[in-house]
Order: structure tokens, then sequence, then C-alpha cells
């Protein structure tokens, strides 16, 4: 969602024809995202929340890959940023066919 932002930011100056369009998708993600992710750790009883009360941490895996997004959008050309985010359009491609196939 932030690279998103980011890339809204930018694109204002370099393309502003696209900053609505990634305005969208930023708020679609952090909406509809959440809403899944929800909706998923209802069904299989997971909690985001530890035992302790503490929330759950990302693990350093994600960490190391979302921070390198940021990262690229936050001080690359717009393209590379642009670029840099096209595996998450893939994976979610991917996992919308996959689920649309399992509602069959």
């Amino acid at each position: 969602v932030n690279c998103l932002k980011i890339l809204g930011d930018k694109a204002c100056k370099e393309r502003p024809q696209d900053q609505d369009r990634l305005y969208s998708l930023a708020r679609g993600a952090e909406e509809d995202e959440k809403e899944l992710h929800r909706s998923f750790f209802k069904k299989w009883n997971i909690s985001d929340v530890n035992d302790d009360g503490t929330t759950v941490k990302a693990m350093p895996n994600t960490l190391l890959y979302t921070s390198y997004m940021l990262r690229i959008v936050s001080t690359r050309p717009y393209a590379e940023g642009l670029s840099v985010l096209l595996p998450c359009f893939w994976v979610y491609m991917h996992v919308g066919k996959c689920m649309l196939e399992m509602r069959k």
C-alpha cells in the first residue's frame, strides 16, 4: 500500500495520468486485501495477536522484501518503482484465478 501511495506521489510529477489509478489501487489493496486476510484468519482460526497480547510481527523475509520494494519506489526512477511491484500483481492474478477455480 505504501509503495503505491509513494508511486502515486511520483506520478504527479512524471505521469499525472497514472496518479489516480495508483491511489485507487492503494485504497483497494488497503481495504480489500485486509478483508480477504481477515476472512482467512477467521476460517482457519488464526490470530494476528500473540498470547501475550502483542501484535504478530512480520517474518524476516517479508520485512526484507517489503523494505526492498519501499527503497526502490522511494529512491529510484518512477519506471523502476512500477517494475518492482509487478510480481505482486502477478501473484494476485494467480491467486485470483485459483480462487475462482476453487469456487467451481
